[in-house]
């Protein structure tokens, strides 16, 4: 296991994207007030030297933007969706990280219709696909037709509108800029958001972002559209979280770091899950001092799994490098 602590900047930030070796910054707390950070800049981070790199960015830059999220596929960013100066949008910017230019571009002009304004999602890129899962945000009245896949958690005065969490699944395929709504069978996960996903093989994983005592796991597979609730065969089994991650270690593995419980306390813990046999194992670790919940993860080199940032009490956020090595 190795921790790097990060020296490129002393501020404490948060609500960050980290992918492989880019970092894409979009808010921070200072004093305990949120700062969304400007979307004109990136962070490159190698993980062979250790050494950070600034870049600018051009083009068609993104407001600014926090809870949002993002994918990598075929060297370019998509980041979509999250809070905005205004409230919750669906908007979608991207990003060839390849070229060297890092300049944002809009992606306008869409087939299909894209999900309703949300944060606090997640994604799953299949092939050449990006599959989005879940997340809180509004909706019109009319745009609420099951409320099975949707918890409705306000009811707003504005344009009659409903607050809630949902357990939607979109598809965008970048190549026709469409976006549809796959029809999924089996039994979908309950409404949430600020859980955590993987991809492993042609199956995508979303576990915790509910008020429960022990956390679940659920599966789709990404080619028959179906849905199946993954029972776990352990007796110990990681409590209920939200805000942590959830990250690919090898063809079955996937590992659980992190996050705030359901009682509020942010969590160091580690857990390996795999996902043949539906078993889960804690991971003992040297960063037991460290916890964090709404960090990033990715996975590094030989199969380790590296951390970035998040906070320690909420308020608080870090800024270290944590390699959880295989």
């Amino acid at each position: 296991f190795i921790l790097l602590d990060s020296n490129f900047h002393r501020n404490h930030k948060s609500a960050h994207l980290l992918f492989a070796s880019a970092l894409l910054f979009f808010a921070q707390y200072v004093n305990g007030e949120e700062v969304v950070l400007p979307s004109d800049e990136i962070w490159l981070y190698d993980m062979e030297s250790g050494l950070w790199t600034h870049r600018g960015m051009g083009g068609e830059v993104p407001p600014l933007l926090s809870q949002t999220c993002g994918s990598f596929l075929q060297g370019v960013l998509y980041v979509f969706g999250g809070c905005d100066s205004n409230s919750h949008t669906n908007q979608m910017y991207c990003v060839d990280l390849q070229d060297g230019k890092y300049t944002w571009k809009k992606v306008t002009g869409c087939v299909g219709t894209p999900p309703s304004p949300r944060d606090r999602h997640s994604c799953w890129v299949y092939k050449d696909r990006l599959i989005y899962f879940g997340g809180y945000g509004c909706k019109k009245v009319r745009e609420v037709n099951n409320f099975k896949s949707f918890t409705v958690a306000v009811i707003g005065s504005e344009s009659f509108r409903f607050w809630g969490w949902n357990n939607e699944v979109y598809m965008f395929e970048p190549s026709s800029a469409t976006w549809t709504e796959p029809q999924t069978q089996g039994q979908p996960p309950e409404p949430r958001s600020s859980h955590a996903s993987a991809t492993l093989g042609n199956k995508g994983y979303i576990c915790g972002g509910l008020e429960t005592e022990t956390i679940d796991i659920h599966c789709l597979d990404l080619v028959s559209w179906t849905w199946s609730h993954m029972e776990p065969l352990s007796t110990s089994l990681p409590i209920g979280r939200s805000l942590h991650t959830l990250t690919p270690m090898s063809h079955n593995t996937l590992f659980l770091f992190g996050g705030l419980s359901t009682s509020g306390q942010v969590l160091s813990d580690g857990w390996e899950f795999n996902t043949v046999t539906g078993e889960w194992k804690e991971r003992q670790h040297p960063h037991k001092d460290k916890p964090r919940l709404w960090h990033s993860a990715v996975q590094g080199k030989d199969n380790d799994v590296v951390v970035f940032g998040g906070s320690s009490d909420y308020v608080v956020i870090m800024d270290s490098v944590c390699t959880f090595g295989k």
